[in-house]
């Protein structure tokens, strides 16, 4: 039998008849807490937040300084437990980690998840899922602005001392991290089919999210929800049906052609998100 898990902190309620286990992954400085209204949210789907090294109950632990060394740690626990259908669901950062965590899990043969969703992250090579205009060593001024410009991010924590230092420490770790990171799941086309989803009015555009079909040897499709970067939040239940209806009955067609959109503004392209990057 297995141990008790390091990563999956909510492990303990699970649901063993829901009709498959949704491993979520989350954005560039949060935690599995993030996830913990999603839980029951839809009983046919049991979500188990994933917790990442250095944060929340793991802050004993090091936070891991790449993809590289992140991904085959997760990956061998979730292996583990993956013993019936599974998805594998990842926001913005926890995107390009879900997607690695597939590509890690095919090439051990282990069982990979029957869909990945990946959620406010651009795909294919209109532009690298490399960071944004600001670094681990920009200073706390632009991090705290781009954290209250992007939302998602309770005002609590940014007003309380502490609380405040210690998401600047985790974002600092996650903006290193992805300063590190060279993507490793496009040298293949992924073994699964792709759901990416986006709220209307992110930055990241319904076209960019189409690019991970580059990425998949089945099919990708995107679906996009009212709101911004955190529209998942928002929109949970509408979120958790969309993954449970693309599990159980497939992918929904194509649309015969996209509607063009407008160009981004200088505006427009400076203000994305950059605290939350890669994509």
């Amino acid at each position: 039998m297995p141990g008790e898990p390091r990563f999956l902190p909510f492990w303990s309620a699970r649901r063993p008849a829901a009709d498959a286990t949704v491993f979520c992954l989350p954005h560039t400085g949060g935690g599995a807490s993030g996830y913990r209204g999603w839980i029951g949210a839809d009983p046919r789907l049991d979500v188990q937040p994933v917790q990442l090294p250095g944060r929340e109950g793991l802050m004993g632990m090091p936070a891991a300084a790449s993809a590289e060394e992140l991904v085959p740690l997760l990956g061998a626990e979730l292996a583990e437990r993956a013993t019936g259908p599974t998805v594998l669901f990842g926001h913005s950062m926890g995107a390009f980690l879900a997607a690695e965590l597939v590509a890690w899990l095919h090439r051990g043969g282990a069982r990979v998840p029957e869909l990945l969703v990946v959620s406010a992250h651009r795909g294919g090579a209109r532009r690298h899922p490399g960071p944004g205009p600001l670094g681990p060593d920009c200073t706390d001024e632009e991090l705290l602005g781009a954290l209250r410009e992007m939302g998602g991010t309770a005002p609590e924590a940014l007003a309380d001392p502490q609380l405040r230092e210690l998401l600047l420490t985790t974002v600092r770790d996650d903006l290193r991290l992805g300063h590190a990171y060279r993507r490793g799941y496009g040298e293949r086309e992924l073994p699964v089919p792709v759901l990416a989803c986006g709220g209307r009015d992110d930055t990241v555009t319904a076209d960019e999210l189409a690019d991970w079909s580059a990425h998949t040897a089945r099919e990708c499709r995107v679906r996009l929800f009212p709101g911004g970067h955190f529209y998942l939040h928002q929109h949970t239940r509408q979120v958790l049906r969309a993954v449970h209806e693309a599990l159980t009955t497939g992918l929904p067609p194509a649309p015969a052609s996209r509607t063009p959109e407008p160009p981004r503004t200088p505006h427009q392209e400076r203000g994305h998100h950059a605290a939350d990057r890669p994509r």
